[in-house]
Formats: C-alpha cells, structure tokens, sequence
C-alpha cells in the first residue's frame, strides 16, 4: 500500500530569488551535509531526521537522494526527488515526490513536498506503518523541507 505526504511552509517575499537556487546543483538547497553519492551523478546522501516521532538516538537515517532536472513554469519550479535508505534498504520506505516551489505574488513563497511512499517488509511493515510509520514519514518529510526551507533563505543574494 502507497502512502501520500504532503508538507510545505513559507518564506518570506524578502527572500532573494529562492528558485535559481532550487534550480541549480542539490548541494546549494538539500540539507546539509549532502554529498555526491559514488553511485550515480544525480544521487545525494542526505541524512534525513524524524526528530520527535522516535526516539533521538534512532531519528537519523542516511538515504540516497535522487534529484531529477527542475521543471519550470513562469511562477514555479518542481524537482522531482526520490530517497531510499543508504543501508538497510528494505528496513526503509522508498518515498517518491517532488519539490514544489511557487511564487505567491506579494507575500513570498509557498515550498512543499508532494509524494509517496511503499512501506517496507510487506505485510508486516504496512501494519507498522499504520500504527507508527507514517509519523516517522511526516516527520522525515517535514524536516526535510524546512531544511530546505532554510537553505534557499539563507543562501546572500550575491551567490545566486
């Protein structure tokens, strides 16, 4: 069974052109410190947090990151990602989805993620996944985009 996510948040219209950066090389917008997977040239790892959904000890996981080329409208992009477990892959959720920003005329930007994911292991891991997986899923997914939240808006003008 597939199971949508969705987060998004704000930034602020003082935020200097936000998506020629989501535009351009993940490592100026993925949460740090992502680095060039040795895989594939569009793979990133990316330790992802679900901080207060498990306990700390176990809230971070490294993944593989794909980021596929943005796609582009007169105000929006979309890029496409999809993240599975560095290790242990079949103990982790494959989520597919996409980075969606748009512009909101006057008042900033509207940035979310859109996706799914497949609950692993199965039978077992899809009754997991609706007593207490899908919090780990939200929490990763909504970590992740205020991580990128923060990049995009923390990125001086002169860089972009």
């Amino acid at each position: 069974m597939r199971r949508h996510v969705y987060y998004y948040t704000h930034l602020p219209a003082s935020t200097a052109r936000p998506e020629e950066t989501l535009a351009g090389d993940p490592s100026a917008w993925l949460p740090p410190p992502a680095e060039r997977s040795d895989d594939a040239p569009d793979q990133w790892l990316v330790e992802l947090h679900a901080e207060g959904a498990v306990p700390d000890a176990v809230a971070a996981q490294t993944t593989r990151v794909t980021v596929d080329a943005a796609r582009t409208g007169a105000d929006w992009i979309v890029r496409p990602v999809r993240w599975q477990g560095d290790r242990l892959e079949r103990l982790f959720p494959v989520l597919s989805g996409e980075v969606v920003l748009a512009a909101l005329p006057e008042h900033g930007w509207h940035l979310s993620l859109i996706g799914e994911y497949q609950a692993p292991l199965s039978v077992v891991g899809e009754a997991a996944d609706r007593l207490y997986g899908h919090r780990i899923a939200e929490a990763a997914v909504r970590r992740f985009v205020l991580a990128i939240a923060e990049r995009l808006a923390s990125v001086p003008a002169g860089e972009r």
